[in-house]
């Protein structure tokens, strides 16, 4: 990654998890690595960071700087403030969490499309999660899909875009699927605000009708729905194998737009139970 890309890793106090995703990081030559380690709510949490940070400083890893805060902000506010940090240092960032493991091309697939997507104003994000029942067996190319949903694990924007975001106050969103509009609540959003941050990002998303880009294969584990995270549940919904890629062909699949795009929906209303 360039020095314009600047990369957050978020943790609270999973070491087991943040050991499995730390290890997947010393196998990438990455710059700019900001760790984000949010305040210990007891003494358990503190053992738990202080045993992440003696991982970190042990590791093969030489760029990097942690930020590590002295009060619980909480997971909604301790992303937002990371990501507002990352927003400011560089041009474009990738967020990735504690609970969530790179596969290979993770980062040639960010570097290509930051830089494929920049100027596309319809484009607003990147994710690297693709869910299983995709499958693309027919296929061992990595290719590009565009489609108007976005899943925060493992995913990425350009600053400039993360600002118009921030910048822009909305109560009632539209252009939402059907099963989404019980979301669109200010109520609801207003009392999850501590805990999930990334309704209200995905409900912008459609209400100004931008689109995330993905991979037809996925491009990360997902390790969080074994029960020990603050927010997920447990789950085997979301299991996903490092499927064989030959080449990152770069070609974005256009032609069964509407195809992957109800395909997409379709999985989401049968498990946006299980983020929300």
């Amino acid at each position: 990654m360039n020095n314009k890309t600047g990369v957050g890793l978020f943790a609270y106090n999973r070491p087991s998890h943040f050991k499995r995703v730390l290890i997947s990081l010393e196998s990438y030559n990455i710059n700019n690595l900001n760790i984000f380690i949010d305040g210990p709510k007891n003494k358990k949490d503190k053992i738990n960071q202080d045993y992440i940070i003696f991982m970190i400083k042990n590791s093969t890893l030489k760029d990097y700087k942690i930020y590590k805060r002295r009060k619980n902000l909480g997971l909604s506010n301790s992303l937002i403030s990371g990501i507002n940090i990352l927003s400011k240092n560089y041009d474009q960032f990738i967020v990735l969490e504690d609970d969530c493991i790179p596969y290979p091309y993770f980062f040639e697939y960010f570097k290509y499309c930051f830089n494929k997507f920049n100027n596309d104003e319809k484009v607003n994000s990147i994710c690297s999660f693709q869910f299983q029942e995709f499958n693309f067996k027919s296929s061992f190319n990595l290719q590009l899909m565009k489609l108007p949903h976005f899943i925060p694990w493992g995913w990425g924007t350009w600053s400039h875009k993360w600002k118009k975001y921030k910048s822009i106050k909305i109560n009632n969103f539209k252009n939402m699927p059907t099963f989404m509009k019980k979301f669109n609540n200010f109520n609801y959003r207003k009392k999850q605000k501590n805990n999930i941050w990334t309704l209200n990002y995905l409900l912008f998303q459609y209400h100004k009708n931008y689109y995330s880009i993905f991979p037809n294969k996925t491009l990360l584990k997902n390790i969080g729905f074994d029960g020990s995270g603050v927010n997920s549940k447990l789950s085997s919904e979301f299991t996903s194998k490092n499927q064989k890629i030959k080449k990152f062909s770069k070609k974005l699949l256009e032609d069964n737009f509407n195809k992957y795009k109800n395909k997409q929906l379709s999985i989401l209303k049968n498990k946006i139970k299980l983020f929300y």
